[in-house]
């Protein structure tokens, strides 16, 4: 009796110890701790998303934009001392929440932008293109949506305009659409291409170049 009581509690130290050497009875912030101080440790708080205890105040940020996405809570990233980070943070829940409203606080003017075209093209909201600030980013915003739309109104946005025209105007097989084209060839080039992707031979007659045209007529007598 007495060695089976003595194996009993042999045996419990031995699993206690394997519990140890597992983590399974050790604290993780604990194996954290036994890192040297520095980036090593940050990495470690910042993984298990302990962001308080975090050194370095960059990895500290980008531990709380982490860990409020994860709680889908936007009051987390006002814990964030960068102003530039918690606009980053501010845009990652208005996109995990779809809601635009909270695109309107975001202070830092890039996040606030990529936050209103990032929403924007996500629902295929063209109203929120015009809320961004910067030029070549808003025309993509407008491009993006009319291409995924086929809405050749959005076109009149962009400083291609008739580029955007013409890709429209042969996906969706729509002639109407080729004479918003501002430049005459362009126009006619339109025209032609409705011909060939609608597989319709009247279209040519459409097409004031005559060079145009004749390249339209030849195109069907050989198909």
């Amino acid at each position: 009796m007495r060695h089976f009581i003595i194996a009993i509690l042999l045996l419990g130290v031995v699993l206690l110890a394997a519990c140890n050497l597992t983590g399974g009875a050790v604290n993780d912030n604990d194996l954290c701790y036994d890192l040297e101080e520095g980036l090593a440790r940050d990495n470690c708080f910042a993984e298990k998303l302990r962001c308080s205890k975090v050194a370095s105040e960059v990895i500290r940020d980008s531990c709380v934009v982490e860990l409020a996405k994860k709680k889908i809570d936007l009051e987390v990233c006002n814990l964030i001392v960068s102003e530039k980070t918690k606009g980053y943070c501010q845009e990652q829940l208005a996109l995990i929440t779809n809601n635009q409203e909270i695109c309107k606080d975001i202070s830092d003017q890039y996040w606030k932008d990529n936050c209103n075209a990032q929403l924007a093209m996500k629902s295929n909201q063209d109203v929120f293109c015009s809320l961004v600030s910067d030029n070549p980013q808003r025309e993509d915003c407008y491009q993006t949506i009319a291409f995924a739309t086929n809405n050749h109104l959005l076109c009149e946005f962009l400083t291609e305009k008739d580029s955007c025209l013409f890709q429209i105007a042969g996906k969706i097989a729509d002639v109407q659409i080729c004479d918003q084209i501002t430049v005459p060839l362009n126009k006619d080039a339109c025209r032609l291409k409705v011909a060939k992707v609608s597989n319709d031979k009247e279209k040519c007659k459409l097409i004031k170049i005559s060079a145009v045209r004749e390249t339209c007529e030849e195109y069907f007598e050989e198909n």
